[in-house]
């Protein structure tokens, strides 16, 4: 069963039945579906069945990400085929906490589970080459790139990377 981490005033927490409306209104929201991989809308039943599949998904980790016990967004952990590396991504969906310096806090909780938690060397990142916010956000934290496909930039951050960055930006952090 997985359990709840909590770093840096986020709580990523299992996600629950009564989170799915909440999390799918945000995920098919154009302000976050636009900036997506699979952009594609999903309906309740997609979630619904995706929702009833997480317990099979050895390979996959999806949290509700909490702040002041409130739902704010949502992140996951993908293990790259095989390897001891893994694939991340997030979002804030609470369009009041979009924009501010919460979106830091949640990437720092989830590096921190995935290097020290989950103990991986490295952490990947897949963005749409025109989603600058997504690239200059990555950078913050050391990520780099490794290439450019089909308008994907494939990105990677070391533990060293990140432990260096890190320090700079715990810094703002009260």
């Amino acid at each position: 069963m997985q359990k709840s981490y909590t770093a840096y005033k986020m709580t990523l927490r299992p996600i629950e039945i009564a989170d799915l409306n909440k999390l799918r209104k945000w995920r098919n929201s154009d302000e976050i579906r636009s900036f997506m991989l699979d952009q594609s809308v999903i309906s309740e039943q997609q979630q619904l069945d995706w929702f009833s599949s997480l317990d099979r998904k050895v390979d996959e980790i999806h949290f509700s990400v909490d702040y002041k016990g409130n739902c704010v967004g949502y992140a996951n952990v993908k293990q790259l085929r095989d390897t001891n590396k893994l694939n991340t991504g997030l979002y804030i969906g609470d369009a009041q906490y979009r924009g501010t310096f919460l979106a830091q806090c949640l990437g720092l909780a989830l590096l921190d589970y995935c290097f020290n938690v989950l103990n991986v060397d490295r952490v990947f990142a897949q963005v749409l080459e025109e989603n600058n916010a997504a690239l200059r956000y990555n950078r913050l934290f050391g990520y780099e790139v490794s290439h450019i496909d089909a308008g994907i930039v494939y990105m990677q951050l070391s533990s060293s990377n990140y432990e260096r960055e890190k320090k700079k930006i715990i810094r703002f952090i009260r």
